[in-house]
């Protein structure tokens, strides 16, 4: 249908810009990524009119699918964009895409792990009122960082071989693992972790000065968080198992509540109280994806505040 990419890529700017009274187009993976890119956007340039055309329709080439634009689009004036999750491409200095001043990045893993970011959830526990007592997620998640932080490592640097360590990240939720603020799940998980990484120090040939590379990226760069390292792994693996911690707590917290509603209230009143608090049920994971605006207003990521400020700089 095109001749090359620069004319589809003018074909696309043209149909939003000129027939549908758009200022530019942002192209995403996918339609979800459009909450906190549209989020992004109000932040840093809400006097644009802004077009958001996601590429899941492609299936798992979403990424693949825009960044094929990624050199037509230095061309077009800032009419066109791309927002992409970093994946690992900041860590490994993709210079292809950490260079290009029209693609903007998550920094973090993708648009998931802004959800969790580990104060954030603490409030947000208050907020859903989850009795969170004996569960601190800023404790957990720091300390879940320090036993992952050589998983994701390899990770990083082994991304291109089939590893499995994903499957790593997690283990079994109830009370009785998250309790304490999680120190059975961090055990067995460490443990798991452990096995894993002398697992794959013996099946795979690991690169040295690449491991020292990205360590010291994670040190010294200020838009990472050595402390809270799972902002870095995997979005999808992190925000299920927040939400699966989440949910945890918040069945523990219900089952509390009926309790206390057996031992003072009876009969028809009862019925009307459980009624009334059943009709209370939350939806974990709407309430989770939205988490994201959390973390900007409270300030616990900079790498958000570093995204809303290269937008801006490319339109002044």
């Amino acid at each position: 249908m095109y001749d090359n990419i620069e004319d589809e890529l003018n074909y696309y700017i043209e149909q939003y810009t000129l027939f549908e009274d758009y200022e530019l187009v942002a192209f995403l993976e996918n339609e979800e990524d459009e909450r906190f890119w549209g989020f992004i956007f109000d932040k840093s340039i809400p006097h644009k009119k802004v077009a958001f055309d996601a590429y899941s329709k492609e299936g798992k080439q979403g990424k693949k699918a825009i960044l094929k634009y990624k050199t037509a689009i230095l061309n077009q004036n800032a009419k066109a964009l791309i927002c992409i999750d970093s994946d690992f491409d900041y860590l490994t200095n993709n210079i292809d895409i950490n260079e290009n001043p029209f693609i903007f990045q998550t920094y973090t893993y993708s648009v998931e792990n802004y959800a969790c970011c580990a104060k954030s959830l603490d409030n947000l526990c208050k907020i859903l009122l989850i009795n969170n007592s004996s569960f601190n997620f800023e404790i957990f998640l720091k300390n879940y960082s320090n036993i992952i932080s050589e998983l994701l490592i390899l990770d990083i640097v082994l991304k291109e071989e089939s590893t499995e360590i994903n499957n790593f990240y997690k283990y079994d939720i109830n009370m009785d693992t998250i309790n304490n603020n999680g120190n059975k799940f961090l055990q067995n998980l460490k443990d798991r972790i452990d096995t894993k990484i002398i697992e794959i120090k013996t099946n795979f040939t690991i690169n040295t000065a690449s491991i020292i590379e990205i360590k010291d990226k994670i040190t010294k760069d200020e838009l990472l968080n050595s402390d809270f390292l799972h902002l870095y792994i995997n979005g999808h693996i992190i925000f299920d198992l927040t939400k699966n911690i989440l949910t945890t707590l918040y069945h523990d917290t219900h089952k509390h509540n009926l309790e206390k509603l057996k031992e003072s209230f009876s009969g028809k009143q009862l019925g009307d109280k459980i009624n009334e608090l059943n009709n209370k049920k939350l939806n974990i994971e709407t309430a989770l994806n939205l988490n994201f605006s959390n973390c900007y207003f409270e300030k616990h990521c900079p790498s958000f505040d570093k995204v809303i400020d290269e937008i801006k700089q490319a339109f002044v």
